[in-house]
């Protein structure tokens, strides 16, 4: 149980940053089209020019995060002193590998 609200957890923060950052780029790209604009330099912006760039955002960042967090949990499932040592220290799957392998040498 405490697993799958955990999964359910990391799935719902990973939805809410993923729609943060995108209308937060979609935004800023928004603004240097309206810049642009009266620069005369492009087209006026659209309220679906903010929407098309706000989902193709949403839909790559939402990806990544996913990806990041199923390699995580692989990695957590196959080595379970990093997990241990992750969730006690906080240490990152690279700084781990460096500790492992100095230990064996």
């Amino acid at each position: 149980m405490k697993n799958i609200l955990s999964i359910i957890g990391t799935f719902v923060l990973n939805v809410l940053k993923s729609a943060f950052w995108a209308v937060l780029l979609s935004g800023f790209f928004w603004l240097c089209k309206w810049i642009g604009s009266l620069l005369s330099i492009c087209d006026q912006p659209t309220l679906s020019n903010f929407l098309g760039g706000g989902i193709v955002l949403f839909v790559v960042l939402f990806l990544h995060r996913m990806i990041w967090i199923i390699r995580d949990m692989r990695r957590r499932i196959k080595d379970p002193i990093y997990d241990q040592m992750a969730n006690a220290t906080g240490i990152s799957y690279k700084d781990y590998k460096q500790l492992r392998d100095k230990k064996n040498n």
